[in-house]
């Protein structure tokens, strides 16, 4: 499925590899920049940690 603008919802997962990703929650909402202007956004719907 190609993602652009208008197309939504999207479902996707995100793999995070900084510090603070220890402190992400559900619930909590996000922005995905690229490369310093806000593309996407988000809510934080459920956590799954690899460890």
């Amino acid at each position: 499925m190609d993602v652009g603008p208008g197309v939504g919802p999207v479902a996707g997962v995100l793999t995070l590899w900084s510090v603070e990703a220890g402190s992400i929650e559900p619930g909590q909402a996000f922005s995905i920049r690229y490369p310093t202007r806000v593309v996407g956004y988000g809510l934080v719907q459920e956590i799954h940690k690899d460890a």
